[in-house]
């Protein structure tokens, strides 16, 4: 995602080259691998997993992170005052604090970030968990406070995920036009590593920030290499060509890395979700949930979880872990009948379905699940089209889709109103699904915080959704990096793996 200004710094380190050892140089450039080309590099706006895994921490960086137990960790604010019911918040800022091009960080840049996220603001990922934003101000140039309408599940999580943008950048422009604004493919933050280059299709390079006030991160060039074969990335990884796949999905080539001697495994311990999005838009047949059962119906997914996933995974009736406190046990996943299938699709009037499903470019897994779902639809007498193309998400935002398989994961507290309320359509609502019942349910969930009635409502939730079936879950398993034996300080968590952290040592 950037050009140009990388090429000089590049040049300069080959000239130095003949100065010091080549094993040495080595060890100063990271190559972690993306399966595909991020839309942009704000995780603010409409985000992704690779978004985040480039420019948040490491590039931008938030007012705080959480460890693994829930417990607030200063980044960019040296102090977090939080209320009880998590609806007031003062945080004392870090003193020092640069942005790459050598502005002072203050105040007024969060001020300005926040605000972003209320009503009317910028078409902001996170905007959905800020709608009660009643207040936002700085008292002096260290000290923000922040005022929230009550509790909501997840909220520290949220702000945790909240990049501080440098106002004197973004601020001249409407916050409407944020996502084709130039710092939007070439980010200018606070973090250990700058911006350099961006070829599309080919990578993306970081270089440590000479203004970064910690100690220097141990790599000096982080390049995020762009292939989206994920078996071609893994033979990178042999050759030494990359040193990091970020995630790897249970199947063939999870079981080829873990029988390889040279490489390290690294499980996560979030859930990830393979799954496939209907699009419900208009009054084509997708949008009567007898269709979209139909569907679940037509694939056998405890014979994909044995096979193509290696057993691995798990099938759930709702996204939730099965064992989720949230997940309502007793609703059964929706067998696979192709008889019933039919049966479905003839008493809702179209019994010759013929649906386009995308499938990620180069995904091997959703590949081989799509084609197994292809032959059975077919034996049923009905036409699943499998399209790869290299950029479902795109479309899935544009609306532009059937239906599409893809995978993602959350952190511990899950909240669904971004995927399925109707409020949420041209976001992460990707289907546009609009159901009176599930966005009360929804809304409920998310700001009950009484444990016990909370989960009562998710279960009210889940029964719900599993009615609708607006998403096929196909599995639920464990994402794994796959990193270089060379490579240490991995370390999965939600949203990627902190290349900060990361080192690697010479050959």
């Amino acid at each position: 995602m950037r050009r140009g200004a990388a090429l000089l710094l590049l040049l300069a380190l080959v000239a130095c080259r003949g100065n010091r050892p080549a094993a040495a140089d080595d060890a100063l450039e990271l190559r972690i691998h993306l399966p595909a080309e991020p839309a942009h590099l704000n995780p603010l706006l409409l985000s992704d997993t690779l978004i985040t895994q480039v420019a948040l921490g490491d590039v931008y960086e938030p007012l705080f992170t959480l460890d693994a137990h829930g417990a607030i960790v200063p980044v960019l604010a040296e102090h977090v005052e939080v209320s009880p019911d998590q609806a007031h918040f003062t945080f004392t800022l870090r003193e020092g604090v640069r942005w790459h091009d050598g502005k002072p960080f203050g105040a007024d840049d969060v001020v300005y970030t926040l605000r972003l996220l209320a009503p009317g603001g910028a078409p902001a990922v996170l905007a959905a968990d800020f709608d009660d934003l009643r207040d936002v101000h700085a008292t002096d140039k260290r000290t923000v406070t922040l005022d929230l309408g009550g509790f909501r599940l997840g909220r520290l999580e949220s702000l945790a995920l909240v990049p501080m943008l440098p106002a004197h950048v973004f601020a001249a422009s409407r916050p409407a036009d944020m996502l084709t604004h130039p710092a939007t493919r070439a980010p200018i933050g606070t973090g250990p590593y700058a911006f350099v280059s961006w070829q599309s299709a080919h990578d993306i390079q970081l270089r440590r920030a000479r203004t970064w006030r910690g100690p220097p991160p141990a790599a000096e060039r982080i390049v995020y290499r762009i292939v989206p074969d994920r078996a071609q990335a893994l033979a990178q990884l042999d050759s030494g060509d990359l040193h990091l796949l970020l995630a790897l999905p249970a199947g063939p080539l999870l079981d080829e890395a873990a029988a390889d001697q040279r490489v390290t495994l690294y499980p996560y311990e979030f859930p990830y979700y393979i799954a496939a999005r209907w699009n419900c838009r208009g009054n084509g047949p997708l949008a009567d949930a007898r269709v979209r059962r139909a569907l679940t119906m037509l694939l056998d997914r405890p014979t994909i979880v044995g096979t193509i996933l290696g057993g691995r995974g798990r099938v759930a009736s709702a996204p939730w872990q099965p064992d989720d406190a949230a997940y309502d046990g007793s609703v059964t996943p929706w067998p696979f009948d192709p008889d019933a299938a039919r049966a479905l699709l003839a008493e809702a009037g179209v019994p010759r379905l013929s649906v386009a499903l995308l499938v990620p470019a180069g995904s091997a897994t959703l590949g081989r699940v799509a084609t197994i779902w292809q032959e059975d639809a077919r034996r049923a007498g009905i036409t699943l089209d499998v399209v790869e193309d290299a950029a479902v998400m795109e479309r899935a935002r544009r609306g532009d889709f059937e239906g599409f398989a893809y995978g993602w994961t959350t952190g511990v507290e899950q909240d669904l109103y971004h995927h399925f309320h109707s409020s949420q359509a041209g976001a992460d609502n990707y289907g546009a699904c609009a159901d009176a019942e599930l966005d009360r349910l929804l809304a409920a969930v998310r700001t009950t915080p009484e444990h016990g009635a909370r989960v009562e409502l998710e279960h009210q939730l889940h029964r719900r959704l599993h009615e609708l079936e607006l998403v096929t879950v196909i599995s639920v398993d464990v994402r794994t990096a796959v990193a270089s034996k060379r490579l240490a300080g991995v370390h999965p968590g939600a949203h990627g793996t902190p290349a900060r952290e990361l080192s690697l040592t010479p050959p």
